[in-house]
């Protein structure tokens, strides 16, 4: 048997002076008396019961030794021997769970597992597994407490947390045990309605934080004025997102260089978010946004109240456009420019580009411009290649591997999967968003970013993939089936493209929590119970020896109350 506190075994010396109390014996009284005839009778019945009466002072001593002894064994927490099981713990780090601040969820989920580090065996195995922007194993499966603690101290927040990630990687740990299960504790912004079937041990859930209120800058962008005079003339773009069913009120400060710049209020929404647009004139190397309530109503999480970038040096490539071989309505039909053309010319400006060109027939593009196709291209430049809608283009040209799949209507575009965690995803917020119509692609090898419910497994609306200038990225997402290019997202999305098909771009991207983390978004739980410790099936053993030592006194004074011990 192990001890949690083994130093409070020093207690079991109080057992000689409990001994020595009851082996001591008072000194006779001694009564003259005329007579002892009235008391004979008396003597002689105590004289039969003296057996009886050493027997119950025995059995008193005996209570009071094992009272005290057990009580010392209680303080010094015995462990048992445990019943060998393997528990893989998986720890949502996702910055909706907070820093390790006290009333933080994370440092709630912190303490929860320091605890059942404490109450297992000595023959039960614990992994630690962090859920955090990529799956960590930290400890385990072992029963060292040295190399679980220092797991749990290696546990800290991150800006996303990939649950299902880390529960596909506690499912391997746990399928090599015999008697293993998987807890999850997280704040219930995990869906796990897909994963719970497929898992090979059971899964229990622990949620921390529900019903918080709390506000978030979800997106820090700036890029140069439309009508710029200077370098220093630049336009930024901040948005704020909220948890919960109410209206909120969020005020904005805007900093550059250390320096307070201006502060704004914005509204935001329910659902939705609050979006804020500023000029700065000013010839600054760093812009800060910091957000505050400004309703008197909570702020759960302080990690995701500000945000901060370094304004980029680096120009947005050259851009040139080739109408696609399934795009309509192009330049020069019909004497006008078609709705693609348009958001996609409006979207690249603002990126930055100021070298913007249309690719004629037979025309090689300069070496460092990215090639930009209105539909499904209708050839394949030897550039970086960036595709704004055309997914359906039966005619279109694609990279090897890609295929383009049916247009996506109706109830198929419900949102199903968004990677934030790709660099064309930074700052892009996709929730709220209405998609009637989209083109999906079969990226191949590929990475499929935005997944709508219709585009099947591995169909996307937003993907990339290549290296080099073989790199292309697609945007499914066109202005006669979305409002996307109607919100901060478009032109976001379409400046991350550009710096990450041509290594530039005069719009800059500042790294803030998604926005589901910020709303503390709660998906239907799986099962979930109350945030508290594994049930255990006996009390612990401190439990058990502290009531069986308060049973024996409390019978002891019983005994001593009646006189049956003297």
């Amino acid at each position: 048997m192990s001890f949690a506190a083994p130093l409070f075994l020093a207690g079991l010396a109080l057992l000689l002076p409990v001994v020595v109390a009851f082996l001591v014996k008072r000194r006779r009284r001694v009564v003259r008396v005329p007579s002892v005839l009235r008391w004979q009778a008396v003597a002689l019945a105590r004289h039969r019961s003296r057996r009886l009466r050493h027997l119950s002072r025995w059995a008193a001593l005996v209570a009071c030794v094992l009272a005290v002894g057990l009580l010392a064994l209680a303080a010094a927490r015995p462990l048992g021997a445990g019943t060998g099981q393997t528990t893989v713990v998986v720890v949502d780090t996702s910055a909706s769970m907070g820093g390790l601040e006290a009333d933080a969820p994370l440092a709630e989920a912190r303490e929860a597992v320091a605890e059942l580090l404490r109450l297992r065996g000595p023959h039960d195995r614990v992994a630690l597994v962090a859920a955090g922007d990529a799956p960590a194993r930290l400890a385990g499966p072992t029963s060292d407490g040295a190399l679980l603690r220092a797991g749990l101290g290696q546990l800290a927040p991150s800006r996303e947390g990939d649950v299902a990630g880390a529960l596909r990687l506690a499912a391997q740990l746990a399928a090599a045990e015999e008697d293993a299960r998987i807890l999850l504790l997280h704040d219930g912004g995990a869906d796990l309605t897909r994963l719970d079937g497929a898992l090979p041990v059971p899964l229990e859930e622990r949620v921390w934080g529900e019903g918080r209120e709390n506000l978030g800058l979800s997106v820090l962008a700036a890029r140069p004025a439309p009508d710029a005079r200077s370098d220093g003339d630049r336009e930024v773009l901040v948005a704020v997102s909220a948890a919960g069913e109410r209206l909120r009120r969020a005020r904005v400060t805007l900093l550059g260089d250390g320096v307070p710049l201006a502060t704004e209020t914005v509204q935001v929404p329910p659902g939705e978010e609050g979006e804020l647009r500023l000029r700065v004139r000013l010839p600054v190397a760093r812009i800060e946004a910091r957000v505050a309530p400004a309703d008197g109503l909570g702020d759960a999480l302080p990690g995701d109240d500000r945000a901060a970038l370094a304004l980029g040096r680096v120009g947005a490539p050259p851009v040139r456009l080739l109408v696609g071989a399934g795009a309509g309505g192009g330049a020069g039909e019909g004497g006008g420019e078609s709705a693609a053309r348009f958001f996609a010319e409006r979207a690249l400006r603002a990126a930055g580009v100021t070298d913007l060109a249309t690719l004629e027939e037979g025309e090689a593009p300069p070496e460092d411009a990215v090639v930009v196709s209105l539909g499904a291209p209708a050839r394949l430049p030897a550039r970086p290649l960036l595709v704004l809608g055309g997914g359906g283009g039966a005619r279109g040209r694609w990279p090897e591997g890609v295929r383009p799949l049916p247009p996506l209507e109706g109830a198929a575009t419900a949102l199903r999967r968004v990677d934030d965690r790709h660099p064309l995803m930074r700052g892009v917020s996709l929730d709220g968003v209405t998609i009637v119509r989209a083109e999906a692609l079969d990226p191949g090898e590929g990475e499929a970013l935005v997944e709508l419910d219709g585009a099947g497994e591995g169909g996307a609306v937003v993907s990339a993939g290549g290296v080099g200038r073989g790199r292309w990225a697609h945007l499914g997402l066109a202005p006669d089936g979305s409002d996307v290019v109607l919100r901060v997202a478009y032109p976001v999305l379409v400046a991350n493209a550009l710096a990450w098909l041509g290594g530039g771009g005069a719009m800059t991207v500042a790294e803030t929590a998604p926005r589901g983390e910020i709303a503390l978004a709660s998906a239907p739980p799986t099962g979930a119970s109350p945030a508290s410790l594994p049930s255990l099936p006996v009390p612990p053993l401190p439990v058990l020896f502290a009531a069986l030592a308060a049973l024996l006194l409390a019978l002891e004074g019983a005994a001593y109350a009646k006189g049956w011990v003297r």
